[in-house]
């Protein structure tokens, strides 16, 4: 009796024991398919989408190029495709859904992880990262504008939202952060200057310059823009007529700016 009752002991031990340790490795296992989960929409978020075409939308002036082609609204650029704007302007529809708006003189190339600015000036909105020969902007929904002159020095500035600058060549330089407001200068050699907080006076000759005159499609987000950069000049109305002219005299607390009329 006493040998039977032991081997039930030593066999509800045995069960017991069983069960603990199915009940250990679904936890476990339910534990790491909660981390991988975690893990991949972190990595999800943290990276931005591709770009890897682009829609002209508008042309104002005359000639965009696209693989050295002239190209009219709804032609595309694919990745590997150059556009030229010369003495023109033109908006880009971007597969991630944000847009550019380049300046003339200014050469684009679409690439994968960014597209690819080698010479003139691009007002992006939207998630489009951008590159110059030295930096990547990483961008999250933010307005932000790149300009790269002749020589190979960029310059960043964001409307609204923030953006992340990364070195592309190898340097001992962090990347950087920039926040509505502010702007940087990368000389040709990829070092960063000091983070500057723009003047007024670089957004309104943004606001009211080619990037948004002349043309027939509305810039998206422009209340977007507009509520931000009034956030970073506090008591400064970005108001809808743009061919306000600001008076010197006037304090700060009561200035307007021109800014551009949404078409309805």
């Amino acid at each position: 009796m006493l040998a039977k009752f032991k081997g039930f002991v030593l066999g509800y031990r045995s069960r017991w024991r069983s069960l603990l340790f199915i009940g250990v490795a679904i936890a476990s296992f339910s534990t790491f398919t909660l981390l991988s989960a975690v893990f991949n929409a972190h990595r999800n978020v943290a990276q931005p989408p591709l770009v890897t075409q682009a829609t002209i939308v508008d042309v104002v002036g005359q000639q965009v190029l696209v693989r050295d082609r002239p190209a009219r609204p709804q032609d595309r650029a694919r990745q590997g495709d150059p556009v030229r704007t010369t003495r023109a302007r033109t908006q880009l529809n971007f597969n991630t859904g944000a847009i550019g708006r380049l300046g003339q003189n200014t050469v684009l190339t679409i690439g994968q992880q960014c597209f690819q600015i080698q010479q003139g000036e691009i007002l992006v909105k939207g998630a489009a990262s951008g590159c110059s020969n030295t930096v990547r902007a990483g961008v999250r929904g933010t307005s932000y504008w790149m300009d790269v002159s002749a020589s190979g020095q960029t310059e960043v500035g964001v409307l609204e939202g923030e953006v992340e600058l990364t070195p592309l060549r190898k340097t001992a330089q962090e990347p950087v952060s920039l926040i509505q407001g502010q702007g940087i200068i990368i000389d040709t050699q990829g070092r960063f200057g000091a983070v500057t907080q723009w003047p007024i006076e670089r957004f309104e000759k943004i606001l009211n310059g080619p990037l948004f005159q002349g043309f027939q499609t509305e810039f998206p987000g422009l209340l977007d823009v507009q509520e931000a950069l009034e956030q970073v000049f506090p008591g400064v109305e970005f108001s809808g007529d743009a061919s306000y002219q600001k008076e010197p005299s006037r304090p700060l607390t009561t200035q307007k700016i021109g800014f551009p009329v949404s078409k309805m």
